[in-house]
């Protein structure tokens, strides 16, 4: 964008493809953004997920060890997002979970924040330490402490927040004390689709990363109670303890493919979600493709499901309550299209609108160029950039792109 704006975008760090890595792909596309700023990346992951950006990574993520266990590098990745120079861009944005606020911007620089949620390891620690090394556990009680107060005066550096929902938003006012807007996350339409072909199978399923704090155990004890077949389909630091506490009813795809996944939320009784969720891509694709969603009422899952239309809420967060629910759910019950048209409120496309008003809204309300207005419009005016991103992009671990 030649009479814009110059955009930057900081992403926390690229060593799987979650949710949030799909946020950033989108927000990319949306804003025609060139500069991917990281803390740690894997390259060839890098590459295949935003073929056309520069991924710029901090001194200390480009080391190998760090990509394979970056939450040792927890306690200094403030210092590596703030030797990053970003004085040369007009709007920094943040795609933000953990420390990417911390970074330096010029005091003219208008900044947005996506933010997922703020800081779990700081505000929510019980939910994530076990992800931690052993010799950080210890500590982190005041580790946590210390990383809140930060946490807090990194959002003072933030002229517009914006949660991916209302629970999000929510827990963002909390947290900072300030006032944040709703962009639910962008999920592609055009792919995650009913086919009628497909029979309804005999299984519920789980799809997503493996990690503590979205209790995919609740599940598998909930199948072993009830006798219910369970497919989990998904990857992470969890799932060699999930193997370990699954029956005989609970099978694992790991890492499926996006084609795959889709066959499978075509053919379940319905998605589980037992944990509370900020807000939960993987429902909304399960909606896209006509399945309805089982899940734990708090949360992103209040605005993933229309309880009783597109899905069953509960409200204990227990393998017991869980069981029963799962014994007595009949997907007939909910009417395919009821559930499609509920997913199509969240498109790509609405997504990319959205953060364009954002950006348009942040420069007119807080740039001090007298280009503001101009480049406002510019925003406004902006197409989305290219397609799906490809999944066979050819890459090294040298690509001069990524840095």
């Amino acid at each position: 964008m030649t009479d814009g704006p110059r955009i930057a975008l900081c992403h926390e760090w690229i060593t799987t493809r979650g949710g949030s890595e799909r946020v950033a792909v989108e927000i990319c596309r949306a804003l025609d953004i060139e500069d991917v700023y990281v803390f740690t990346a894997d390259p060839v992951l890098a590459r295949r997920l935003f073929p056309s950006q520069h991924i710029i990574m901090t001194r200390p993520g480009r080391l190998g060890w760090v990509r394979r266990h970056w939450a040792f590098a927890l306690p200094v990745m403030p210092f590596g997002w703030r030797r990053f120079d970003l004085s040369g861009y007009d709007i920094v944005i943040t795609n933000a979970h953990s420390c990417a606020n911390s970074v330096k911007t010029h005091p003219d620089t208008v900044r947005l924040s996506m933010c997922h949620t703020p800081m779990r390891y700081a505000w929510w620690p019980a939910s994530e330490i076990r992800r931690l090394p052993l010799p950080l556990r210890v500590i982190w009680p005041l580790g946590a402490a210390v990383f809140r107060r930060l946490d807090r005066g990194w959002s003072r550096r933030v002229h517009a927040y914006y949660g991916n929902s209302r629970f999000s938003a929510e827990r963002v006012s909390e947290c900072y004390g300030v006032e944040a807007g709703v962009i639910h996350p962008p999920i592609d339409l055009d792919f995650w689709r009913p086919d009628p072909s497909v029979e309804r199978g005999d299984y519920f399923l789980i799809a997503g990363r493996l990690v503590a704090y979205k209790e995919v155990i609740l599940a598998l004890l909930a199948a072993n109670l009830a006798g219910e077949r369970l497919i989990v389909a998904g990857d992470g630091p969890q799932l060699a303890d999930l193997r370990q506490a699954a029956g005989p009813t609970v099978e694992f795809e790991v890492a499926p493919t996006d084609e795959r996944l889709r066959e499978l939320y075509q053919g379940a009784i319905a998605l589980v979600q037992p944990g509370v969720e900020e807000f939960g891509m993987t429902m909304i694709e399960a909606a896209a493709c006509g399945t309805p969603g089982l899940a734990f009422g708090k949360g992103g899952a209040c605005e993933t499901i229309v309880d009783g239309v597109t899905g069953l809420l509960y409200p204990e967060m227990t393998p017991r309550r869980l069981a029963i629910e799962m014994s007595r759910f009949d997907p007939y019950d909910y009417d395919t299209a009821d559930i499609v048209e509920h997913a199509d409120r969240f498109s790509t496309a609405e997504f990319h609108q959205k953060v364009r008003d954002a950006a348009a809204r942040a420069v007119l309300a807080h740039s001090g160029s007298s280009r503001r207005s101009e480049w406002a419009e510019a925003l406004l005016a902006m197409k989305t950039q290219s397609n799906r991103p490809p999944t066979d992009v050819p890459t090294t671990r040298t690509d001069p792109r990524i840095r």
